[in-house]
């Protein structure tokens, strides 16, 4: 399943990549080359050969107008490849999310799911294509760069290396350090953490007990706060040190993290002022070929191999998130439901269940040897007391939850073996407590059915009496509606899909006469397989078969 999702982002995004490469490479190795130019511009100004001097001004200008105005273009065409194909992906994600086992999707709430979903993909690209393809650009500018700066001088360019080794320290040393001051602090936090809730405590319980009614009112806080002290310091006289402490603790780890932190700054310095005084010492002391352009093209050289090498091991770093990463989606896109391909039968006469057994939890059995028929046409009455398993049955029924023992047939053809897809799509359900999602009304009925026209919308909203509401903009919680506009909301999705086989868990709660009498007029109609949850008695309407839970 890893190489899957691996092998599947890399086919999205590999377009993207390859700009993002070609964008990181010239924007690193664009220093390298105007740092070439400059090191010929002056040479040749200081040998007075100015028309060589004017050909490499030239040269220099080109490459700051490339820089300025081309360089960006590119690195903006890369992002947006980058952005296309991550929603590509985005895309590939949600709907592989939306194939998990209902009971491994019903783990996540909305707002996580929302979240992780919204995240976690950007974080695995960034993780698995976008830090790896940074790594390898400027891996291959700093190649090229060590190889121009070798050609110049062996030997001198040895011993830059070896302070571009040495300043590799204050790119690995920091962030060791750092976690350690952050443990400390943490640490010292939840020791004194206690003394503050006392604080917190004891002032809640003196004004709300300890002077009570309205006496508090009258007095000053300074007052308050006099009593208070005295009568925390009498039963526990530290309480009040953790102020002092707590400030020059704090202090104290800050001053380290800040005297590292200047440390590492001078030290970067220190070897960049190394590197220039070596340059000119032997120059100096030792001759050799290199001319004063040289020695500013090999200093520059210098900078760059230092600061990709800073840059690398950065990133470097950035790889021990990559399995924390692939876990979260792997998280995310994992138990999926088995879908068959066989398709459900047009004409179908009986639906029946044999010795069902299913539970929650081991040993506590919410379905116990159940069967039952139903035929087509039939208005059956699924009855029982709160939290019998009566809304159970309807999501095993629905193939959202699994028989631990028994099976489900249709014709004699176990249900399971057909398309889950194509058996929800003929099972319309009017749930207890609809979900609602961020949008309006409008669209949160229009879900039921995607192929539904806007006067067919319009015309179901007007029969349920929701037509003045379908503007109102939802966030996706239930209590933006009350229980009477949730229950007709949940109707008017059951008209618009209009199934065959339909299913209504505690339809008359909440509702006013006119729900009660469209749900009336729909569990007499005897074309439909009428399917209702109840724990009351129907009295209005002839029952075919009842199923007592």
């Amino acid at each position: 399943m890893k190489k899957d999702n691996l092998k599947k982002v890399w086919i999205i995004m590999w377009p993207a990549a390859i700009l993002l490469y070609i964008s990181y490479f010239l924007f690193s190795f664009f220093s390298v080359y105007i740092a070439n130019i400059m090191g010929q511009f002056v040479d040749h100004i200081l040998v007075n050969n100015t028309t060589s001097a004017k050909s490499m001004l030239i040269q220099l200008l080109a490459a700051f107008v490339i820089s300025i105005f081309v360089m960006p273009l590119l690195d903006l065409w890369a992002n947006i490849a980058s952005f296309r194909r991550g929603l590509i992906h985005d895309k590939i994600i949600l709907s592989e999310f939306m194939k998990k086992k209902f009971s491994d999707m019903r783990t996540f709430s909305t707002g996580t799911a929302s979240r992780r979903l919204q995240y976690d993909p950007i974080v695995f690209r960034t993780s698995v294509v976008m830090t790896p393809t940074r790594c390898v650009a400027y891996l291959t500018t700093l190649i090229v760069t060590v190889v121009l700066m070798f050609q110049m001088s062996f030997i001198q360019s040895l011993i830059l290396m070896f302070l571009v080794g040495l300043s590799l320290i204050s790119t690995f040393t920091p962030s060791n350090k750092m976690a350690k001051f952050a443990e400390e602090r943490k640490c010292y936090e939840e020791k004194i953490n206690s003394d503050r809730l006392d604080l917190i405590q004891y002032r809640s319980f003196f004004h709300t007990s300890h002077i009570g009614g309205k006496e508090v009112k009258y007095l000053s806080d300074s007052l308050i706060n006099i009593i208070l002290f005295l009568r925390i310091f009498r039963r526990k006289p530290h309480a009040f040190d953790f102020i002092d402490s707590f400030i020059q603790a704090f202090q104290r780890i800050l001053k380290r993290e800040i005297y590292l932190i200047q440390s590492l700054d001078f030290f970067r310095e220190l070897i960049l002022l190394l590197g220039i005084i070596f340059l000119f010492v032997w120059k100096i002391f030792f001759g050799g070929d290199l001319s004063v352009g040289e020695m500013i093209t090999m200093y520059s050289y210098f900078i760059s191999i230092k600061t990709l090498t800073n840059q690398i091991c950065g990133h470097l770093k950035d790889f021990a998130q990559i399995p924390k990463a692939i876990a979260r989606i792997e998280e995310l896109v994992s138990n999926k439901e088995k879908n068959y391909q066989k398709c459900l039968p047009k004409e179908w006469n009986q639906l029946y269940l044999k010795h069902g057994f299913f539970s929650y939890v081991p040993k506590k059995m919410i379905i116990n040897d159940l069967s039952f028929r139903i035929s087509k046409g039939e208005f059956v009455h699924i009855k029982g007391q709160n939290g019998a398993g009566k809304s159970t049955l309807i999501n095993l029924l629905c193939q959202l939850e699994t028989l631990d023992k028994g099976e489900f047939y249709l014709d004699k053809i176990p249900l399971k073996a057909f398309s889950v897809k194509e058996l929800r799509n003929q099972i319309g359900i009017m749930n207890q407590f609809p979900d609602l999602f961020p949008g309006t009304l409008y669209e949160n009925v229009r879900i039921a059915n995607l192929n539904a026209n806007n006067s067919e919308i319009a015309a179901v909203l007007n029969k349920v009496g929701l037509l003045e509401m379908k503007s109102r903009v939802l966030t996706g919680t239930r209590e933006e509606l009350s229980g009477g506009e949730q229950k007709k909301l949940s109707l008017a999705r059951l008209l618009l899909k209009n199934n065959e086989i339909i299913i209504l868990d505690e339809p008359f709660e909440f509702l006013d006469e006119n729900g009660r009498f469209l749900i009336k007029n729909l569990l007499l109609d005897q074309q439909k397989t009428r399917i209702i949850i109840s724990h009351s008695n129907l009295d209005f309407i002839n029952i075919n078969s009842l199923i007592d839970i």
